[in-house]
């Protein structure tokens, strides 16, 4: 009787986390990033927070593609402007299209 308690309990707990991680859809995200002038930019890293080797660059049109779970958050990041996070919140195809700001420095002597 414990055997099958513990076969049932088991194939329960299956159940159950097959079912939470079957209620987390994959979106694919496509866009371009620009620049405060409009300008695409090319090199541009999109990834993945708190998901390490999960990521891509933009092509030299600026146009990405990276595919994400609704809950995540993509990061675009490039060498001398400010990082930008977009949310992923929907189930379905969506296209973002970034402006990237660039960070200024004073410099000072």
């Amino acid at each position: 009787m414990k055997i099958m308690k513990y076969i049932l309990s088991s194939v329960l707990w299956m159940m159950c986390c097959f079912q939470v991680f079957a209620q987390q859809a994959e979106v694919t995200m496509e866009g371009t990033v620009y620049d405060h002038l409009g300008e695409t930019l090319p090199g541009v890293n999109v990834y993945l927070k708190n998901q390490p080797g999960i990521g891509t660059i933009t092509d030299i049109d600026g146009n990405f593609r990276i595919s994400a779970t609704v809950g995540d958050a993509v990061i675009f990041a490039f060498v001398g402007y400010d990082q930008m996070e977009y949310p992923v919140t929907k189930e379905e195809k969506t296209s973002p299209s970034g402006f990237m700001s660039p960070r200024s420095y004073w410099m000072t002597w």
